[in-house]
């Protein structure tokens, strides 16, 4: 085979390399868009009293959650092929694991929901904890579109990333307010779940943190790539 033949083909692998390292990247933002999705689903059923909604959204969020754990190994062993220059590749690494840490935080705040559901838990503490969650959807809906985008618009990447953190500082403020309402409500609940319930919050909180997080890896792909 000619040298010409070699790089014609050693270029073709490269792009079929990248393509697919762009395929697993959309899947796994989808899935972890879904994780907190169920999230949000249960924290609705929660609400209702609905235990059977709460063990099918669980069951929904562990699934998308695990699949999207074995997608970042995937992703992994994709770039160790040397799809990108190191420096990118690296960011990147960074980048797909603070997103599976959003689905990561929203299967934790899933689980420790559906054990309160057996507990008697205020209404405003619930309400507080669906109003966090859904603006934390929001963020990892918005880092999904980033994520899709990181190779073909990096300028779009930037620009949703800012979004991203202005809706995680509205997670925060619904944070604080949490707090102080769970002061007064805390005094009324068994010592140990309160603490399920100062975990829960937490949890929630967490989901939008990493969003930002994951946007701050992701501004630094953006400018590798741009």
């Amino acid at each position: 085979m000619s040298d010409r033949s070699s790089g014609r083909v050693a270029d073709w692998f490269s792009k079929r390399r990248r393509e697919r390292l762009e395929r697993l990247i959309r899947e796994h933002a989808g899935l972890v868009t879904e994780t907190v999705s169920s999230l949000l689903e249960l924290l609705d059923a929660w609400r209702e009293g609905d235990l059977d909604s709460v063990v099918k959204a669980f069951n929904r969020a562990s699934a998308a959650e695990r699949e999207a754990d074995e997608l970042r190994r995937r992703i992994v062993s994709t770039l160790m092929g040397g799809v990108l220059e190191p420096e990118e590749r690296s960011s990147l690494l960074r980048t797909v694991r603070e997103a599976d840490w959003i689905a990561d935080w929203a299967h934790e705040a899933c689980r420790i929901a559906a054990v309160l559901m057996r507990h008697e838990v205020p209404d405003s503490v619930k309400a507080h904890c669906r109003a966090m969650a859904e603006v934390a959807l929001q963020a990892a809906s918005r880092v999904r579109s980033a994520l899709e985008a990181v190779f073909e618009s990096p300028r779009y990447v930037v620009e949703v990333s800012d979004e991203v953190e202005r809706l995680e500082e509205e997670v925060d403020r619904l944070y604080e307010e949490a707090r102080r309402d769970f002061i007064t409500a805390s005094s009324e609940l068994p010592p140990g779940v309160a603490i399920m319930v100062a975990f829960l919050l937490d949890a929630v909180e967490n989901v939008a943190d990493r969003c930002e997080d994951t946007c701050d890896r992701l501004r630094e792909v953006a400018v590798r790539t741009s």
